[in-house]
């Protein structure tokens, strides 16, 4: 069956208001974690900033910064005019063995 067009977010869980960890970082934690339970797939749209900050109850630039973190680690990419999509975050290779030629 294939999922609507525009997704929300299902079940919420609320947000630590009172606690130390950043408003944001919640809500970025839990997209994180619908993501990589594969509640949302790669190329499946995210809620939007307003959406997210209906749901969370919370400002629209809260929305914003938890968006961003997914985007800068990977998870999320924007497109004008389309809205916020996940994807499947890059592999990063370490290659600092490959410094030199070995010694014969």
């Amino acid at each position: 069956m294939p999922k609507p067009q525009n997704q929300t977010v299902s079940v919420v869980r609320p947000l630590d208001k009172s606690g130390f960890i950043p408003l944001y970082y919640q809500i970025q934690r839990a997209l994180m974690e619908k993501i990589q339970s594969g509640e949302v797939s790669t190329g499946d749209p995210l809620a939007s900033e307003e959406e997210l900050a209906r749901i969370y109850q919370v400002s629209r630039m809260t929305a914003r910064q938890a968006l961003h973190g997914l985007k800068t680690s990977g998870f999320a990419i924007s497109q004008k005019g389309r809205g916020t999509f996940v994807t499947r975050p890059k592999l990063e290779k370490n290659i600092m063995h490959l410094r030199g030629l070995p010694k014969i």
